[in-house]
């Protein structure tokens, strides 16, 4: 499957600073930026297909509609930091042509105050003051562009990148109904060429093929979890017609969705038997 916009993500606008262990996320983005310290174990991370195995005491950030995954080992302690960029609109302003020079953070003075920093907010929680997440959000920017560095982001339109926001969170709450790149420019106002343009900049994928991918995601969940008929799943989940959902199926799986039902469904008796 590829990549995917993690929309909840963006309709949550809160602060969040809490830990993570034993788990995988696979390739995602979001417009929120993330902050990851490894207090213990390691981190596997690739961000903007830059691939790292970070060990005690080093940092990972991760900007705005960056590609990323991540594996944290079983015995892992990260701490970690989801910050919406509407959160803090003074560090945003500053950084709006801006880019991190690197988003690695060696193990270093500097690695481990940013450490100090997460420990120091491990209890912060949605109950805590909304101020108390600001300050450690601002703070830990700062850190951050301090010892990372900034250079200009020449291939980062920071307006497109918005608007491509704007665009992937209207795609998530319509993309099982008729949806055009010309009926969404009208939604938003703007031209559909300036649409396709800063999307494929920005999501390195054309409009239509990410929306396919949407679409496929959810009728995969559908032939999971339900005994819908193929041709209710494929018009539930916004295909025109069943030949397309067949075909961008067999593109992806390199199986039909009837042989794909086949398969997960002996699993699941395979399973049972075992039981």
């Amino acid at each position: 499957m590829e990549v995917y916009f993690e929309a909840f993500r963006d309709r949550d606008n809160r602060i969040h600073i809490s830990k993570l262990r034993g788990k995988r996320f696979e390739a995602h983005f979001h417009s929120n930026i993330e902050v990851m310290y490894v207090e213990s174990g390691m981190l596997e991370i690739s961000i903007g297909g830059e691939k790292r195995v970070l060990k005690k005491g080093e940092v990972a950030v991760v900007e705005s509609y960056v590609v990323h995954s991540l594996a944290a080992s079983e015995d892992s302690d990260i701490r970690f930091a989801i910050i919406p960029t509407m959160r803090v609109p003074d560090f945003s302003l500053r950084h709006r042509n801006l880019s991190f020079a690197t988003p690695f953070l060696n193990a270093s003075a500097r690695s481990e105050a940013i450490g100090q920093l997460f420990r120091a907010f491990e209890h912060y929680d949605r109950q805590s003051n909304p101020m108390v997440g600001k300050g450690f959000a601002y703070l830990l920017l700062g850190m951050l562009t301090d010892a990372l560095g900034t250079v200009t982001a020449h291939n980062r339109n920071k307006d497109g990148v918005a608007v491509v926001g704007q665009m992937l969170r209207y795609m998530d709450e319509h993309y099982t109904k008729p949806l055009t790149l010309e009926r969404l420019a009208g939604e938003l106002g703007y031209h559909k060429d300036y649409l396709s343009r800063v999307f494929n900049e920005t999501i390195h994928t054309g409009f239509s093929r990410y929306l396919s991918t949407m679409r496929l995601r959810y009728a995969v969940q559908l032939i999971r979890t339900t005994d819908l008929s193929l041709e209710e799943i494929a018009d539930r989940a916004g295909f025109g017609n069943p030949h397309s959902f067949y075909d961008i199926f067999r593109d992806t799986y390199q199986c039909t969705p009837g042989q794909y039902r086949k398969r997960i469904g002996s699993r699941a008796t395979a399973a049972k038997h075992e039981e």
